[in-house]
């Protein structure tokens, strides 16, 4: 991992699991843009969602191309404030402090402090799209 590579942090819910009735599986054309976003920026994943907690690594590396490179770890209630997925990610990254270009996939704007500029929402009725992923290209390329 390069101080110059893109680290994503991603959820689940919302971004590749189209929210509609539980099924356990995720979307395969929101997992497919995932995969180009992550080929063209040579970017690593980070999951941030709660399927980190029933799913392995070795289980997203199997749909996301093998670029998966961790979780963000738990941060008590009491220590991450009002912005538990933000307090997640700070948290991973004070592990990590080569990690220079990141950026967080959500469907939760609850998640982050407002003035965040490190986060891209997505709709969680659709999940990633492709407007998403041309969306994204442009925020990587000036971080």
């Amino acid at each position: 991992m390069t101080e110059q590579q893109p680290v994503l942090f991603v959820d689940v819910d919302g971004v590749l699991r189209i929210k509609r009735p539980y099924d356990g599986k995720l979307d395969p054309l929101c997992v497919s843009h995932l995969n180009a976003i992550s080929r063209k920026t040579d970017a690593r994943i980070v999951i941030t969602s709660t399927w980190r907690w029933s799913w392995s690594i070795a289980q997203f590396n199997e749909l996301l191309d093998g670029r998966v490179i961790g979780i963000t770890p738990d941060v008590p209630p009491a220590y991450a404030g009002e912005y538990s997925r933000f307090s997640e990610i700070r948290a991973w990254l004070g592990l990590h402090p080569e990690i220079k270009r990141w950026l967080a996939i959500d469907d939760d704007v609850e998640g982050f402090h407002p003035h965040c500029q490190h986060v891209h929402l997505t709709d969680p009725s659709i999940g990633l799209t492709s407007d998403d992923v041309q969306k994204i290209f442009v925020l990587l390329k000036h971080r």
